[in-house]
């Protein structure tokens, strides 16, 4: 390695960090998140400058995946968490479950029912809003004495059964207008909208006209590509979503906090209580570290975007309860992002790199041959970032090899007759109904496909721009250098240094130049040292 001191995690704190769905690494300074590598003004104190080496991309990419692995569907847990087994390190386990950021409480009061759980059958009933006025709700779910109700603007609001009184009139779903006045009369006055004629969704923001072009120009593309992928599996789905698909976009965290408050690392979330998508400009981030800003909020908004798009066309009804590895396994091989020369939303089924990095690097230090832990990811009842990475595996796997793919395809159409709050069966049933007990065999399928995506890879640490700092001194000894990601840590960085030379009487100057590989970064800055 080019200068500096390499540092490598050991097997067992790299499964650590992965376990804890990146918590671990979110605690991690921004500082100690950027690829840096510095030389200080002594030849004999050359140092690793801020955590270099396979621990910063480590850090850098779990801390990332922790971003859009806990950018989840929210919704109301119970109170008791889900007993686990004993799974594979990295997956899950009950000390570690209390920290899995996957899935949180509405801000509110939401009481899910109990008891005998019937469907709505589209039972309409009469209700107050939140703005006292008395309108028409559609039965969504129901239990002994409590229901869920689906409200004309798409939310869902849990009532008693006293409070609402039965009726024969029509439900009739909010117009786009509608909502739009709605949201802007409340905590949201004053933000800005965004809307194309032909669109299915409705932006509402605070954060910069680029940002939001940006999502926009990311949930439009995807939009009708993934409609075709869903009928191709021949799903029964709406044409049209019922409600309009909102997008909440904040100017910053401490917005996106005040609206509704989620755990640190939490990039962005759809609710199946309120129907929105609901994210944040990380204005901090982006002056940090640009090129994994933008990564981290294209993927964010993808998979996002995924989620709410099958709750809305009726891939899935809110509050069904899938299994873990399929109901986030499927939005990560639909969502993935393009980490190259650009970055931008690749296309449905393409190699999604940020997840495939987790798997090489969880492989690299794995001694047994079974590295990828089929069974586990497909019996556990939630999802670490090690989790989410094999989910996509699992999911590619399947839906590419010709062996599986129209199996695939019915377990989807399966899946998507569960109900809302039905009791799911025991972890593993649906996939050994549709692929069979012999988890061996599987395995061999999807191993094998992931063997051909290599050839589509491209590594995301090595493939960002990389700056290459180096300040001239005017008198004998060693010239400071630098190699960083980051534009704000280098300005920081050479000013500190520069103004050491000059309080030692030295005059200095500053040259730096770009690559778009770390490899390159290295190599050029070994030659101007020569």
């Amino acid at each position: 390695m080019f200068g500096g001191q390499e540092q490598r995690l050991s097997c067992q704190s790299f499964l650590t960090l992965c376990a804890n769905g990146g918590r671990g690494a979110m605690r991690f300074s921004l500082d100690e998140s950027v690829w840096t590598e510095r030389f200080s003004l002594s030849r004999r104190r050359r140092t690793s400058g801020i955590r270099i080496g396979w621990l910063l991309g480590l850090s850098l990419m779990v801390a990332l995946l922790a971003t859009f692995s806990a950018s989840a569907v929210a919704d109301d847990d119970d109170d008791e968490p889900p007993k686990s087994g004993e799974q594979e390190e990295g997956f899950l386990d009950e000390e570690q479950d209390e920290d899995l950021p996957f899935i949180f409480r509405p801000e509110d009061t939401f009481i899910i029912p109990d008891g005998e759980i019937k469907k709505g059958l589209d039972r309409r009933v009469m209700l107050s809003d939140e703005d006292g006025q008395v309108v028409v709700g559609r039965i969504h779910v129901e239990g002994d004495d409590r229901m869920l109700v689906m409200m004309p603007d798409g939310k869902l609001v849990s009532v008693a059964s006293k409070d609402v009184q039965p009726t024969d009139r029509p439900f009739e779903p909010a117009s786009r207008e509608d909502v739009e006045k709605k949201l802007l009369e409340g905590k949201l006055k004053g933000f800005k909208t965004r809307r194309t004629k032909k669109s299915r969704y409705l932006y509402v923001y605070n954060c910069s006209d680029t940002y939001a072009k940006a999502t926009s120009n990311i949930l439009e593309t995807m939009d009708d590509k993934m409609m075709s992928f869903l009928k191709k599996m021949k799903l029964d789905i709406r044409d049209e979503p019922e409600f309009p698909l909102v997008v909440l976009m904040f100017a910053d965290r401490d917005a996106f906090d005040d609206y509704r408050p989620m755990p640190p690392g939490v990039g962005g979330y759809y609710s199946m209580i309120t129907n929105q998508i609901v994210i944040y400009e990380d204005r901090e981030l982006t002056d940090m570290m640009p090129e994994l800003a933008l990564r981290s909020a294209v993927s964010v908004i993808a998979h996002e975007g995924c989620h709410q798009l099958f709750y809305n066309v009726g891939v899935q009804q809110r509050f069904s309860q899938w299994p873990a590895w399929v109901g986030e396994g499927l939005p990560e091989y639909c969502a993935p992002t393009e980490t190259g020369k650009r970055i931008r939303w690749k296309g449905l089924g393409r190699v999604n790199n940020l997840r495939f990095w987790v798997l090489l690097q969880y492989r690299e230090y794995r001694d047994r041959e079974d590295w990828f832990q089929l069974r586990d990811t497909i019996e556990a009842e939630r999802l670490s970032s090690l989790g989410y990475a094999t989910a996509w595996g699992t999911v590619y796997g399947l839906h590419k090899s010709r062996k599986t793919r129209d199996k695939f395809a019915e377990l989807m159409r399966d899946l998507a007759k569960l109900g809302p709050l039905e009791e799911p069966p025991e972890p593993g049933y649906y996939f050994t109904k549709h692929f069979g007990e012999d988890y061996t065999e599987n395995r061999k399928h999807v191993v094998k496909e992931l063997g051909k995506a290599r050839k589509s890879y491209v590594d995301p640490i090595e493939n960002q721009t990389y700056i290459v700092a180096v300040i001239e001194r005017s008198g004998l000894g060693f010239n400071p250098s630098m190699i960083s990601t980051s534009p704000k840590l280098l300005r920081e960085w050479a000013r500190e240094t520069m103004g050491e030379l000059a309080d030692s009487g030295e005059r200095s100057k500053l040259r730096y130049q770009a690559f778009p590989t770390r490899t390159q970064a290295r190599q050029a800055l070994a030659r101007s040292r020569r």
